[in-house]
């Protein structure tokens, strides 16, 4: 059987697209809490809400996957439904 490039993309998009934005943010709230420590001289505090929190930002992940596809599909041209 003849393997689908358009949805191999589709499911590579709505895989990777939500690690990346859970990956992101927590680098980013790492990067300010790192900076708030060194200095203000804050404690350095990261615990189970900023995960809760990235958790809910990779939930848009999925759709922004899904939209990233879709507009690479129409940008090469390739008609996802029918020939």
């Amino acid at each position: 059987m003849k393997k689908n490039r358009k949805f191999l993309a589709l499911l590579y998009c709505v895989t990777v697209v939500p690690f990346l934005f859970f990956c992101s943010a927590i680098i980013i709230q790492l990067t300010i809490s790192i900076i708030l420590f060194v200095m203000y001289n804050v404690d350095f505090i990261y615990g189970v809400n900023d995960i809760y929190i990235a958790c809910k930002v990779a939930c848009f992940g999925i759709p922004t996957g899904i939209a990233f596809w879709y507009l690479e599909c129409r940008r090469y041209g390739i008609k996802i439904f029918g020939k």
